[in-house]
This record gives C-alpha cells, sequence and structure tokens, in this order.
C-alpha cells in the first residue's frame, strides 16, 4: 500500500496522475460521453467513483471522481480542456 502511495505522487507531481472530479445529468450516456472525451484524448481511467446522493448533490445529476494517468502535465492540461469544450465543468482534485 505504501509503494502505491509513492507511485501514485510520483505520477501526479509530474503530471501523469490526476484526480478530476465533475457533475453529470443523471441520465443514460452521461458517462459514456465523458469515456469518450478521455479515450480520444489518450488518456487512461485507473479509477471511477460514481455518486448519486449526497449534500452537494441536486436531484437528477450525479458527481463523478475520475482517476486519470496522462502523460504529463501538457496532456493533462488538452484531457481538461477537451471536457471544459464538451461543456463539462472539470475540478483537478489532485
Amino acid at each position: 500500500m505504501l509503494m502505491l502511495k509513492v507511485i501514485q505522487r510520483g505520477l501526479s507531481a509530474a503530471g501523469r496522475y490526476m484526480t478530476v472530479r465533475m457533475m453529470l445529468d443523471d441520465r443514460p450516456g452521461s458517462l459514456a460521453t465523458i469515456a469518450r472525451i478521455i479515450a480520444e484524448n489518450d488518456a487512461n481511467v485507473t479509477g471511477l467513483d460514481h455518486t448519486r446522493v449526497g449534500g452537494a448533490i441536486s436531484m437528477g445529476d450525479v458527481s463523478i471522481t475520475v482517476n486519470l494517468e496522462t502523460k504529463g502535465h501538457e496532456h493533462s492540461e488538452q484531457v481538461l480542456a477537451a471536457l471544459r469544450a464538451e461543456g463539462f465543468h472539470p475540478i483537478v482534485v489532485h
């Protein structure tokens, strides 16, 4: 477990690992759209959390947290820009 944390911190510092949180409409296809954008920009999903219930989540919305592996800082920014261009509002958690 410690080794995994060390590796993740190293990847994060190099801009190769980031965690992004965003809200989506809770409807069929929303998650597929996010996956398509990430795939089209050659990033790798290493984890995903999909939450429908919580204090800050409105009815009809879903919160997702996506762990991504990228090629570096520039590539991370490319992925974020692509998500924003499609109308999403990604927040980088780390």
